[in-house]
């Protein structure tokens, strides 16, 4: 295993649960030693989840509502409030041992902030951090949201950059509980949206320079 390595795929569309439980097992294998650094790239049919401080105040319609649209709402050990998360979106899972690169979450955090803005940089989008709200944000508007979860020094949950989302899945919610800021997208920003692979592969160019890994595609 080469410590200064990280491996990542892109598996196209996957449900929620079954892409919880493979992070589970791969953080699993990187506490073992097994595995080093690995980042799954994906994205999700349409579910809402629910963070550690999430509550169904920010669901604006009941989840009997929501089911009949065949939008599940689930409970999830991440960070933050509530999230949509969906076709049109790249969600990014790093499953990453903090302590031997890092020096703590926040570091962490920020480093992934770093990520997601040189890779919207690349595309002609000034994104920025903002140090009240977790995430990444163009103007007022959120553009990438941001949820982890460390289990004994591992990272699981992680980035969900908008792409080019369906804007009426955020009209039912609040999104990340924050109530007085809007969503925006890659596609709003400059009125289209290059390939979800394409920007992945930004992504791993700037992830590997931010955190000094070598990148290989599995």
């Amino acid at each position: 295993m080469n410590e200064k390595t990280f491996h990542y795929s892109y598996l196209g569309v996957m449900d929620y649960l079954s892409a919880l439980e493979l992070q589970r097992r791969t953080v699993q294998s990187r506490l073992a030693g097994e595995i080093s650094e690995t980042v799954f790239f994906l994205q999700h049919p349409p579910v809402y989840t629910l963070g550690k401080k999430g509550n169904t105040s920010c669901l604006l319609i009941s989840r009997e509502e929501l089911a009949k649209k065949g939008l599940p709402v689930i409970h999830t050990g991440r960070g933050g409030d509530v999230a949509f998360h969906g076709p049109g979106q790249l969600i990014i899972y790093p499953i990453i041992k903090l302590d031997s690169h890092y020096r703590g979450v926040r570091s962490f955090i920020s480093l992934l902030e770093k990520t997601a803005i040189h890779t919207l940089q690349s595309f002609g989008i000034a994104a920025q951090s903002d140090p009240q709200y977790p995430g990444v944000w163009v103007g007022r508007d959120k553009i990438a949201a941001l949820g982890v979860r460390i289990q004994r020094g591992v990272s699981m949950h992680g980035l969900c950059l908008n792409v080019q989302p369906e804007p009426d899945y955020f009209q039912w919610i609040i999104p990340c509980g924050i109530r007085d800021r809007g969503m925006t997208s890659i596609h709003e920003c400059n009125g289209r949206a290059p390939d979800i692979e394409i920007i992945m592969e930004e992504f791993v160019r700037h992830f590997a320079r931010l955190f000094a890994l070598s990148a290989v595609r599995q």
